[in-house]
């Protein structure tokens, strides 16, 4: 048990206080969007989302499906009213 503060008569487990300190971590940060999407969730939470003037190059071995991404995100953006460029070396 866990007494809560040094005049308070309070007690929890462990895991009922651990539990309440998750809950509230996961309540009150929550990740700000200051960005764009680019239409991936996972993308989205790894990059932090795309500022404006951004520059992104994406690289991997041939025929890994660069071009399609990047399609899939110029699209995406297009359709949100966002302002974009493609440039490809192929």
């Amino acid at each position: 048990d866990v007494i809560l503060g040094r005049n308070s008569q309070e007690k929890k487990t462990f895991m009922e206080l651990l539990n309440e300190k998750y809950l509230y971590f996961k309540e009150h940060n929550q990740p700000k969007t200051h960005g764009q999407s680019i239409g991936f969730r996972d993308l989205d939470q790894q990059t932090f989302l795309l500022r404006e003037a951004n520059l992104i190059a994406i690289g991997a071995r041939p025929s890994f499906g660069k071009t399609a991404m990047a399609l899939t995100v110029l699209s995406y953006w297009l359709d949100s009213n966002f302002s974009a460029a493609l440039f490809s070396l192929e």
